[in-house]
């Protein structure tokens, strides 16, 4: 009969017990026989001359006020900054709403309809009430940053971000089975012009395993290149994204905020018929209620009105293996 190892227990239980002193203490110490904590108000330390009054309360907590506090924080210093929050804030803020991904209310200019239907905004509240989104994962920690050539020490920098990218890759491509690309307002900004995202991309391009990409989500595909050849990975392909007759006049932006872009800043249609050469094609398919194209390994799909299609579409490619679909 096997014997319980006794000793290691009491050890195992004993770290866990002094883990949670020194979390608490590195917290809220007071500064007398214990450290001082990051939310202790002192002359000594954080004085509450730094708080920052967002809106929030212990009860109650809005994305207008997390956007205020994220954005109180100097450019310099946010893409490194991570939230420090208690459960029940966590909570909370897993129960803002999302805005038009799961408004049913919302009509689309150019549609001139909702898209959002009932049944889809069940489908959104319901996996935002799973613990998915805490597992997210920081590109930035994952991928090198490529350096400048006015580096003093550029040769070697650059051998060094290819050799920590082509890990970075293998550890992506180890993990995931494909990757997926959403689409919005929000790629405009963080995704389509990110060489981290270009860098993840181009790996599972080069070991062939599929890309979806939806709405301008579509537009990083356009902007993975090698940094050597600067040949579009996209040439020779079929792909749809946002055609013209799609494109907001006014009004590109996000839920939360005054960011208003009003247009978007370049036409995805345009960028993709010339990514694709004249060997590929775009396809926009105007006036059909959806458009998804599969040309392995790309899934691509036109916006939020493809999205059910394009999910099984994507499934298809990932357990039938689906190799064209839709042109």
């Amino acid at each position: 009969v096997a014997t319980l190892p006794a000793e290691q227990i009491v050890a195992d239980r004993l770290a866990h017990k002094f883990a949670i002193a020194q979390e608490k203490a590195f917290l809220t110490g007071n500064g007398s026989g214990q450290p001082l904590g990051v939310f202790t108000a002192s002359a000594n330390g954080i004085s509450t001359g730094r708080d920052v009054s967002t809106g929030n309360t212990s009860s109650a907590i809005t994305f207008d006020g997390l956007t205020e506090a994220q954005m109180a924080v100097k450019q310099q210093y946010r893409g490194a900054g991570s939230w420090l929050l208690p459960r029940d804030a966590i909570k909370m803020a897993r129960k803002i709403k999302t805005g038009i991904s799961s408004d049913t209310t919302y009509i689309d200019p150019p549609l001139g309809m909702c898209v959002t239907t009932p049944s889809d905004k069940a489908l959104v509240e319901a996996f935002e009430a799973t613990p998915a989104l805490n597992a997210t994962m920081n590109l930035s920690k994952m991928f090198p940053e490529r350096p400048y050539y006015s580096r003093p020490n550029f040769l070697r920098e650059l051998e060094a971000y290819y050799e920590t990218r082509r890990l970075a890759q293998e550890s992506a491509l180890a993990t995931y089975d494909a990757i997926l690309l959403v689409g919005g307002s929000g790629p405009i900004v963080d995704m389509v012009n990110n060489q981290r995202v270009h860098d993840l991309v181009l790996g599972f391009h080069a070991a062939g395993r599929p890309i979806g990409a939806i709405c301008y989500g579509v537009a990083a595909l356009v902007f993975s290149r090698d940094f050597n050849e600067r040949k579009s990975i996209l040439k020779g392909k079929h792909v749809t994204g946002h055609c013209i007759e799609y494109d907001y006049h006014d009004g590109t932006g996000f839920m939360g905020t005054d960011f208003n872009m009003g247009p978007p800043p370049y036409c995805l249609e345009h960028l993709l018929s010339d990514a694709v050469g004249s060997e590929g094609q775009y396809h926009g398919n105007f006036g059909k209620q959806t458009s998804v194209i599969v040309d392995y390994p790309f899934i691509t799909a036109r916006s939020l009105q493809c999205s059910h299609e394009f999910g099984d579409r994507f499934v298809d490619v990932l357990t039938k293996d689906l190799k064209r679909s839709g042109w």
